[in-house]
């Protein structure tokens, strides 16, 4: 469990004291996800934070755009969308696994956002054909089971016992 005054004092003292890019956007990384459900303003800060130091790494870059999605995720469910697609994009030259799982997580999220606005089939679609194959080329295992985890559920949601089964 993490402890919400502890966490993220850590993660600052993390932000000030490293010495590499990749260091104090990892901190950003993190102190943007973790406030990204308890402080929308204090997110968005650090996201944006982190959009603007990684402009010279094309990498970090597409990862940044991955966790600013991710603080659009819960009010602005269109520009969230955008962000994982644009991250998605950016994204696609790195063959690296880490890549692949980001990836993967861009569509599952994407996904998650369709299936709030009732459209089930679409993220269906999106975890079958975008998320998973992702998981399973970075040979994630733990992503690759939640995906089917996800599919299942929509699927027993949505009355289709017998298919849902199947994952």
């Amino acid at each position: 469990m993490v402890d919400d005054r502890i966490f993220p004092d850590s993660l600052q003292r993390v932000l000030e004291r490293s010495t590499t890019l990749k260091g104090k956007l990892d901190a950003l990384f993190g102190l943007s996800d973790f406030y990204s459900n308890r402080d929308t303003a204090k997110a968005l800060g650090y996201a944006r934070q982190s959009i603007g130091l990684s402009k010279q790494d094309a990498y970090l870059s597409a990862i940044a755009h991955f966790y600013l999605a991710g603080v659009y995720f819960e009010f602005d469910a269109d520009r969230s969308q955008q962000e994982y697609l644009y991250a998605e994009k950016l994204l696609r030259p790195f063959p690296q696994k880490e890549a692949l799982i980001y990836r993967s997580r861009a569509w599952n999220n994407y996904g998650a956002i369709e299936q709030r606005r009732d459209n089930s089939r679409a993220y269906i679609d999106i975890l079958i054909n975008k998320a998973l194959p992702l998981a399973q080329q970075a040979g994630d295992s733990t992503r690759v089971a939640l995906n089917y985890h996800n599919i299942g559920l929509v699927l027993l949601n949505m009355g289709e016992h017998e298919r849902a089964l199947q994952y």
